[in-house]
């Protein structure tokens, strides 16, 4: 029980040495945990567009375009923040999953 304190310990403490930069070290010790690694390197990645606002407008472009004549501006935006709740309901769907992988490894 002893020998789990310490290496907690020790983890804790190489994550907060690495904690302003800490893909430096998922890629240091990306061999120990791999699975881990895998679900850091997805989060601690910094897209370089907003895909979620991507989708919405491309929807809200689609919308406006085709069915222009029977939507009003009230309409329109009811159905937009329908598809931005169902987006964030399945982002939280997937990092539901992703905890449930980190308590698997832990």
């Amino acid at each position: 029980m002893y020998e789990q304190h310490v290496k907690k310990l020790k983890v804790i403490e190489e994550l907060y040495e690495f904690k302003d930069i800490p893909h430096l070290y998922w890629r240091k010790y990306k061999g120990l945990h791999e699975e881990v690694a895998a679900v850091a390197r997805r989060f601690l990645c910094i897209q370089l567009t907003s895909c979620e606002a991507e989708r919405v407008s491309s929807k809200a472009e689609y919308l406006t375009s085709n069915l222009k004549s029977g939507l009003s501006t009230p309409h329109l935006r009811h159905i937009l923040f329908s598809i931005s709740i169902t987006n964030a309901l399945t982002a939280l769907q997937k990092e539901r999953e992703t905890v449930k992988i980190l308590a698997k490894v832990a």
